[in-house]
């Protein structure tokens, strides 16, 4: 399997996901970014909490009323995430001794993170994992 091969199969940040990451992280009201995209503040507030998925219209209606610095922030986290996970991809599959300490600062990051975060932000790391692990053709169970 070709380098090429590994990058196209890495998962990948989903726009979405970029832009809910953006709103948590950078925009001081989310009720003042619905305003300026025109979108119903219910509609912002559902997909914030990932009670609801948004189509095109609205997503691009959010992501013109972000400032310059927010949509900065927006294109870093799908830039920059989007690198860790074909870097974690191609460690993970690597063989030797590279890819077990690779494994393990992976856990170790995560564990880092979890010791910090909100039992909010814990529901959302084991859904992110449970969807993860969903799309995961090792887990399937084999007729």
């Amino acid at each position: 399997m070709g380098n090429s091969d590994v990058l196209q199969s890495a998962p990948r940040t989903t726009i979405q996901q970029a832009l809910a990451i953006t709103i948590n992280d950078v925009v001081p009201s989310a009720e003042d970014l619905a305003v300026l995209a025109k979108v119903p503040a219910s509609t912002l507030s559902e997909f914030k909490n990932n009670r609801r998925a948004i189509n095109t219209h609205t997503l691009q209606r959010l992501i013109n009323a972000l400032t310059s610095e927010q949509y900065s922030y927006f294109l870093d986290v799908l830039v920059i995430s989007n690198e860790q996970m074909q870097y974690a991809e191609r460690s993970f599959r690597e063989e030797g001794p590279s890819s077990e300490a690779g494994k393990r600062g992976f856990l170790s990051l995560v564990a880092s993170y979890c010791s910090r975060c909100t039992h909010a932000e814990q529901l959302e790391l084991l859904a992110t994992i449970h969807q993860a692990s969903l799309g995961n053709p090792n887990l399937r169970d084999s007729d």
